[in-house]
């Protein structure tokens, strides 16, 4: 990044995109995080990808607070969240048995007018069918 600065090739979305997930492949998901906050800093917007990548990443070593944190940081930021990004947090939610909290996640997506893929329809049906939550199927999502 600092060669890039130095002769002045300023870093995009892409740049930035590769730099994160370079990091999660690495399992350095901090670091990651890091480099959102750096786009925001160099005046680059992040989207919902690099948010999802980490949020993902967070999520599969076990650390759920840092996920929600970071997807509830991308909401304040004003970034909008994809099916992509809200298929990983219920998905993650729901893997550690947080399933009030996997259902309300579910609504949510159906609130800010996020369509539900194929993705999002096994998930709920492994995770809610497992749980005996098969309720939930046709209320959470549209």
């Amino acid at each position: 990044m600092k060669e890039m600065e130095e002769n002045k090739c300023p870093a995009d979305y892409v740049t930035y995109n590769e730099l994160v997930a370079a990091y999660v492949r690495a399992g350095f998901s901090k670091e990651a995080a890091g480099v959102i906050d750096m786009m925001t800093q160099k005046g680059v917007i992040p989207n919902a990808i690099p948010y999802t990548t980490v949020i993902d990443a967070y999520g599969k070593s076990g650390q759920e607070e840092e996920a929600l944190n970071l997807f509830y940081s991308m909401k304040k930021a004003g970034c909008v969240p994809n099916t992509c990004t809200y298929n990983t947090v219920p998905s993650m939610l729901g893997k550690k048995s947080r399933s009030s909290e996997m259902i309300k996640m579910l609504c949510d997506m159906k609130t800010n007018g996020c369509s539900p893929n194929w993705v999002t329809w096994n998930m709920m049906l492994a995770l809610c069918g497992n749980k005996g939550m098969d309720k939930y199927v046709n209320m959470s999502v549209p």
